[in-house]
């Protein structure tokens, strides 16, 4: 049975509610009275409403959208939506935009709101939101770039020096200051190089042909959307389906491609194939262990004995009251000393950025 469905996340202190509300089922305003008692003052509830007001781009209003146009009063609420349709829907039925970006009142001038029309297989548009804060941009949309530290090919002696200098002439009172500091003398020691997430060819079925199905399918829909007419409805969901044809015969034709040469790849070379078609990297290293051996392999990666050592923690140092108290430099070389190398967040520090430190 569908239902009413939400899910949040904390982002720099801002809480954003994805919701989604089912057609034909009437939204409840006490559920959004209960969820927004829970998420602090700071919040986004986006999603898909079902909700249809003229306050936001639809031709018309429903019960939901008179839902929400009380809500947005009482609460002082902002909705980002600028009028434009959120979803591609037949002339007929007029505009659609069932899709809101509603903010709380203290967000509302730190956002911008923009569609993108390409929903893909989708009948609705993506959207993206840009937040402001301070001098970092918050974006949900999925493409990101970043530096990674080369550390295997790292200056240590003056990265140690470059910090010891920076310490004997600047104040360093919390993490964040220590970590900047840290950042600052990496990028002026360690080559770098930057990581695109934004790659169009990284599952191996993806060609130039499909890339310009794709941009023939965007740029009809964005047409349809400036002039909604019965021709131009029929051509984008034409090209939809024929991109998704496409698509479909691409992967299988790839995969039995795959298949019939699998005989003749090297073990790890096929393993990483494999990966590809969902475009997901393998990090498996099976060498060139013989087929029978793999599963046995496999299981002993997934079932890593437990580190007996654990239980010789003594527990009375683990109380609130110590948990509270600023951790010593022995306790942050006990944390660091058996990590492994780990890929870094988005502040490029890694582990060896602490422990190459000199004391």
């Amino acid at each position: 049975m569908r239902k009413f469905q939400y899910q949040a996340v904390r982002i720099n202190g801002i809480v954003i509610v994805n919701l989604y509300n089912p057609p034909n089922i009437k939204l409840k305003a006490s559920n959004l009275n209960e969820i927004i008692k829970q998420i602090g003052t700071k919040y986004m509830l986006i999603g898909d409403f079902n909700a249809q007001s003229p306050r936001w781009g639809s031709h018309t209003r429903n019960f939901n959208g008179k839902v929400i146009d009380e809500m947005l009063d009482e609460k002082e609420l902002i909705v980002l939506n600028d009028g434009t349709v959120t979803r591609c829907t037949p002339p007929q039925i007029g505009n659609s935009a069932p899709d809101l970006s509603i903010v709380s009142l203290n967000l509302a001038n730190k956002c911008s709101w923009t569609v993108l029309f390409d929903p893909a297989q989708s009948d609705h548009y993506p959207i993206l939101i840009e937040i402001n804060v301070g001098n970092k941009s918050i974006a949900t949309n999925l493409y990101f770039t970043t530096k990674k530290f080369k550390t295997e090919k790292a200056d240590w002696e003056g990265y140690n020096t470059k910090i010891e200098n920076e310490l004997e002439y600047s104040d360093c009172h919390n993490l964040d200051e220590f970590n900047k500091l840290l950042i600052h003398s990496a990028e002026e020691k360690f080559p770098t190089k930057k990581i695109s997430y934004n790659n169009k060819y990284r599952v191996i079925w993806w060609d130039e042909e499909l890339s310009n199905m794709i941009e023939l399918r965007r740029d009809i829909i964005r047409e349809y959307s400036n002039n909604p007419t019965q021709e131009l409805y029929i051509k984008a969901n034409n090209t939809r389906a024929k991109v998704k044809l496409i698509m479909k015969k691409k992967k299988k034709d790839s995969f039995t491609k795959f298949c019939e040469n699998i005989n003749f790849l090297p073990l790890t070379s096929a393993w990483k194939s494999i990966k590809k078609f969902k475009n997901h990297e393998s990090n498996i290293n099976v060498k060139n262990l013989p087929t029978e051996e793999i599963l046995d392999q496999l299981m002993i990666n997934l079932s890593k004995p437990i580190n007996t050592k654990i239980s010789q923690i003594r527990k009375e140092n683990i109380s609130e009251q110590n948990q509270s108290n600023p951790f010593s430099f022995f306790e942050l070389e006990l944390a660091l000393k058996n990590r492994k190398i780990s890929s870094p967040g988005l502040d490029a520090l890694t582990y060896d950025m602490y422990t190459n430190l000199s004391k």
